[in-house]
């Protein structure tokens, strides 16, 4: 069993409405994505629960933040588990769990049987285990090229213990980590030739990887990221990346919102056919 890194910081309480809503639990590392949802939520008024997990998780500036109605501090996701079978027994409306990073959305989903009798979670067809899965970055191009007809780029997954390169492999290419709980963004180069790429093997081996995911590298204007939330009725907003940095792998450092009739129709089309349950972004 795992122990908890301490006990729960209580802030002052809050009016709930006599249980008239449901409780926000936002499950996340000691990083700015955790924060950042704990403050949308606490600054308009809804103080939400928090279980931070992993290295900083006790004394991280996430578990500082004033916007937390209450929050713990775990080891790792075993212990985020423990503290979701243990908490919030007796509610009236089942509590909205929301993971911020993908280790605590894969462990959420590997207990979905459980954990959804007393929680919101989201998933695939509130099928368990179905989100790790689609977290497979090689599945993800298989399923939109297969079921959305799309063309993707060339894609290979490389096992590091032999190293062996496909004689297909197109270059320059671009390597990342085939899910992204294996590794890090920081991990992401692109190559132009087999050398530098089998070089790079070695220093993917001592960071504890197996695996790489090897894909064409595409040249591209802009690309779109589609956040909301799916169930009966979808909502979403679509952005329009228009900087980012670093310029390969890097994270969105300029977006603006983008419309097209004919883009949303497919992006309903396509976010049906995910049968997502609860809020995503891609």
């Amino acid at each position: 069993m795992t122990a908890i890194i301490s006990s729960p910081v209580q802030s002052s309480p809050v009016a709930d409405s006599a249980h008239s809503t449901s409780k926000v639990i936002i499950i996340g590392k000691n990083h700015h994505h955790t924060l950042s949802v704990a403050r949308v939520f606490g600054l308009n008024g809804i103080k939400p629960y928090g279980i931070v997990v992993g290295k900083g998780a006790k004394f991280g500036f996430v578990r500082r933040s004033r916007c937390w109605q209450k929050v713990w501090g775990v080891n790792d996701e075993v212990g985020m588990t423990e503290i979701l079978r243990r908490e919030f027994q007796n509610e009236t409306l089942k509590p909205v769990v929301i993971p911020c990073s993908d280790p605590e959305a894969i462990a959420l989903d590997n207990n979905l049987d459980e954990l959804s009798k007393r929680y919101i979670l989201g998933s695939f067809n509130h099928e368990q285990g179905r989100i790790p899965q689609l977290m497979d970055k090689f599945a993800q191009v298989e399923f939109v090229r297969d079921r959305l007809g799309l063309d993707m780029a060339e894609s290979f997954i490389i096992d590091l213990t032999g190293g062996n390169i496909p004689d297909a492999l197109p270059f320059p290419c671009l390597v990342k980590p085939v899910v992204s709980a294996e590794g890090s963004k920081g991990d992401i180069r692109k190559f132009t030739d087999k050398d530098s790429l089998r070089e790079y093997f070695g220093t993917l081996r001592a960071k504890g990887y197996t695996r790489i995911l090897a894909q064409r590298f595409l040249d591209i204007d802009y690309e779109f990221c589609l956040s909301g939330c799916c169930g009966d009725i979808i909502s979403y907003f679509v952005s329009k990346t228009v900087r980012a940095w670093p310029n390969v792998g890097g994270l969105d450092a300029g977006i603006k919102s983008w419309m097209s009739r004919k883009f949303m129709n497919y992006v309903s089309i396509c976010l049906r056919k995910f049968l997502t349950q609860g809020i995503r972004d891609s």
